[in-house]
């Protein structure tokens, strides 16, 4: 007996939180990624210490203040 190819369908983002608003998935933890329903695995110890190591990775970032960029539509202050 010869298998037809499955064929598989995409979730539209609105889809997906329609049916999560109607309950459908109650206490099934669930995300939608790329269209596809995918089980969301239990975060353990390992995933905790990398989004904190993350976390503090990017809060050592230091990023300048604007600053302003005169442009020459722009009047120059009469204090010079």
């Amino acid at each position: 007996m010869v298998q037809a190819p499955l064929t598989l369908r995409r979730w539209k983002r609105i889809e997906y939180d329609r049916l999560v608003d109607l309950g459908v998935f109650e206490g099934e933890p669930l995300e939608l990624i790329g269209g596809q329903l995918v089980v969301a695995e239990p975060h353990g110890t390992y995933h905790a210490s990398a989004i904190s190591a993350v976390d503090y990775a990017v809060r050592a970032i230091r990023i300048p203040p604007t600053i302003a960029i005169r442009t020459p539509s722009a009047p120059r202050s009469s204090s010079r």
